[in-house]
């Protein structure tokens, strides 16, 4: 079965996504910051897919990308709605070149599962 971590600071949006994933017969598990996200690949870091909010208050979605590039062989996804003074898609350009897809909040729930079955393809 195909691992999911995902990483989003809104407890809301990233229950959202766990469910969705579940549903879509994927097992997964959600952090809600980098911190978080980044303690639990060190203990765990079989994963198949990271799905990662850029903003988040602490650790954030950069920090994981770096730690998970050097710690895991997992396909890494990054999502951003911005921030209060740089937009989604100005974070989302910066850091294309780290990661594996870059989608721009708000998402479609369709287009995000076609992104994963392209990115996990590859």
């Amino acid at each position: 079965m195909t691992k999911v971590l995902i990483a989003d600071d809104n407890k809301d949006f990233a229950e959202l996504l766990e469910n969705l994933f579940e549903r879509s017969g994927y097992e997964t598990h959600v952090a809600y910051d980098g911190f978080e996200a980044i303690n639990h690949l060190k203990e765990n870091p079989e994963y198949d897919l990271i799905i990662t909010d850029i903003i988040m208050p602490g650790n954030d979605g950069l920090d994981l990308i770096k730690f998970a590039k050097t710690a895991t062989k997992a396909k890494i996804i990054a999502i951003s709605g911005g921030g209060t003074f740089i937009s989604s898609k100005s974070t989302l350009q910066s850091i294309a070149d780290q990661v594996d897809a870059a989608l721009e909040k708000p998402i479609k729930m369709n287009d995000l599962l076609q992104c994963v079955k392209d990115v996990l393809k590859t």
